[in-house]
């Protein structure tokens, strides 16, 4: 699990950038660009705000080579481009395109679960060290 704290985005292609280079850099994907073009093909289909400050974006590529999950915490809440929603946590799953199954269903959907849970999404944002943060995701995917 890859996470960072107080990182310092303008913007949701800042953002989606980030995550792209991270995920190369901890060997997630071969290629960052492809990646990155992954992600922005699904957030010009449809946003991956969800509401109360929380966006879950992702893409399938066939550049991913293992899974993973990238969680960040904005700064600053961000506008996440067209659904004029701000945003200042952020989780990507990274799943390779064989792996798309009942298994990335399940952990998807436990994310997402997770982030409803008012409790959940304000120790979050209190908490500001990786090693709390990291613990509070993984009770929260059970």
């Amino acid at each position: 699990m890859i996470i960072e704290v107080g990182v310092d985005s303008v913007t949701k292609e800042d953002v989606l950038r980030r995550i792209a280079y991270l995920a190369k850099s901890y060997g997630k994907v071969e290629c960052e660009q492809r990646y990155l073009s992954a992600l922005l093909k699904r957030e010009s289909e449809f946003s991956t705000a969800c509401g109360d400050g929380i966006a879950i974006p992702h893409g399938e590529s066939d550049t991913v080579i293992q899974k993973g999950i990238i969680f960040l915490k904005l700064e600053k809440p961000i506008l996440w481009g067209e659904s004029e929603e701000w945003v200042d946590l952020v989780t990507t799953l990274i799943v390779p395109k064989k792996d798309f199954d009942q298994e990335y269903l399940s952990t998807i959907s436990k994310i997402a679960t997770g982030l409803l849970d008012e409790a959940i999404i304000q120790k979050l944002r209190k908490e500001q060290k990786i090693i709390h943060i990291r613990e509070i995701l993984r009770k929260m995917m059970g």
